[in-house]
């Protein structure tokens, strides 16, 4: 920056990270207009897919997809942009998985325990991703003849770690994840390594009954401003 006398100055802090936050506000506005356009080819690809299994797989697709869309758009609101407000961003991003049209028959009720949990973008990203995978996993195995049990979804953290855990109540369990497509469980895994935290199956005499992760939260520091 050059003076009237024609010295150059050093920008100050605040200009650096004023500066710093209008490039990560342009970066974010981009990163969801372009994953809007990808959600956007998967409908229209979709409405013109005539095989089942291809629309199947387009709408687990769209459900990823549409997850990173809810958690970046959730940064508009979010203070300095340094945390995430994880109870309502599951619960917006359970609501969308619910209701698509992979779902028309019998669904399974969605319980999120998940108040006042704030998580860093790096995490969040991830762990709104696997709710998806498993919901997806547990919502395509449903008997049309049977009252479909429901799933908890429960988040909880302390100053360092975070655990997830999604599990059915009742006697019902999981889908198998034996049976699970090879892309899911290649998902999951690699989710689950990017958590940073060991991917765990809770099983009852060989059922299924929960996917566990507990996960080290990534430190913001002390001064949020560095996060604008």
């Amino acid at each position: 920056m050059k003076t009237p006398g024609g010295s150059i100055t050093q920008p100050t802090r605040a200009q650096l990270l004023s500066e710093n936050g209008r490039l990560h506000r342009e970066i974010e506005h981009r990163v969801r207009n372009t994953l809007q356009v990808v959600a956007s080819l998967i409908d229209v690809t979709a409405r013109s897919a005539g095989d089942r299994s291809a629309l199947s797989v387009l709408e687990s697709l769209r459900a990823r997809v549409t997850a990173m869309i809810m958690v970046y758009q959730t940064l508009d609101d979010t203070p300095h942009r340094a945390t995430i407000n994880m109870d309502q961003t599951l619960r917006e991003l359970v609501r969308e998985v619910t209701e698509a049209h992979l779902y028309t028959g019998p669904r399974r009720a969605v319980d999120i325990r998940s108040d006042g949990v704030n998580l860093p973008l790096d995490d969040a990203m991830p762990l709104a991703l696997m709710v998806v995978e498993v919901l997806l996993a547990a919502h395509g195995d449903i008997d049309p003849g049977i009252d479909p049990a429901p799933i908890v979804v429960a988040l909880s953290r302390d100053a360092h770690e975070g655990n997830l855990r999604i599990a059915l109540e009742g006697a019902q369990s999981l889908s198998d994840p034996a049976a699970w497509p090879e892309a899911t469980k290649a998902m999951m895994e690699a989710l689950a390594r990017q958590l940073g935290g060991p991917l765990k199956i809770d099983a009852h005499e060989g059922v299924p009954k929960a996917v566990e992760i507990r996960f080290p939260v990534r430190s913001l520091g002390e001064d949020p401003d560095t996060f604008c």
